[in-house]
């Protein structure tokens, strides 16, 4: 880790504080690391309670995995043109969603994946949620990791409501990657994207129905 000072005049004052601010501390933090990243599986115990009306079909119990998230809650997330010269605009929230225009993409900090016990990537399903798709039919979410295609998404046309993409199946080579969206469709259209999310292809915890 190396920290830059200021290039000061020669008469700048050395005396009282730096007028650029000074730094009161430097944190080295470990992985971000999920519940199911700290706890062996053996030791956690997942319920799922049946409700007093079924509604006509038998609960299903939840399949817990690990695995993150990537939202507008995420800090760091930048709107960049998908190609050079293009502008993209500034970075807007819609609700709980991220404004996506066509010929522009959506890149988040880099995360830092989930590792088997040697420490290796886990292969994972990356889903897509938007809180809106394009007006038109025929437009595509893509998929990167550090500048290379995951794959691309079919996206419905005239979709106001959620909508949850087919998941893209996955094995990293690295342990800690960018992620980038770009969304390719006609000129004007855009998507509200709510969430990518990163599950891992495990056995997991399942709930017992109670």
């Amino acid at each position: 880790v190396e920290l830059w000072a200021p290039a000061l005049a020669d008469n700048a004052s050395p005396r009282g504080d730096c007028p650029h601010g000074r730094v009161l501390e430097l944190r080295l933090l470990p992985r971000e690391r999920g519940g199911f990243d700290r706890l062996p599986a053996a030791r956690v115990i997942a319920r799922s309670f049946v409700p007093p009306d079924d509604l006509g079909h038998p609960l299903r119990p939840a399949l817990w995995v690990r695995g993150r998230s990537l939202n507008r809650y995420r800090p760091g997330t930048r709107l960049l043109p998908a190609s050079r010269g293009a502008s993209p605009g500034k970075l807007e929230v819609r609700g709980v969603a991220l404004r996506l225009p066509a010929a522009a993409a959506l890149e988040f900090a880099p995360v830092d994946l989930p590792l088997d016990d040697r420490g290796r990537p886990l292969a994972l399903d990356l889903v897509a949620t938007l809180s809106r798709t394009p007006a038109g039919a025929g437009g595509k979410l893509r998929v990167l990791a550090d500048g290379m295609q995951i794959g691309e998404i079919e996206l419905p046309g005239g979709s106001g409501g959620t909508w949850i993409g087919p998941p893209l199946r996955w094995q990293p080579t690295r342990g800690r990657v960018r992620l980038r969206a770009e969304l390719i469709a006609a000129p004007g259209d855009e998507v509200s994207l709510r969430e990518l999310a990163l599950f891992t292809r495990s056995a997991g915890v399942r709930s017992r129905v109670e």
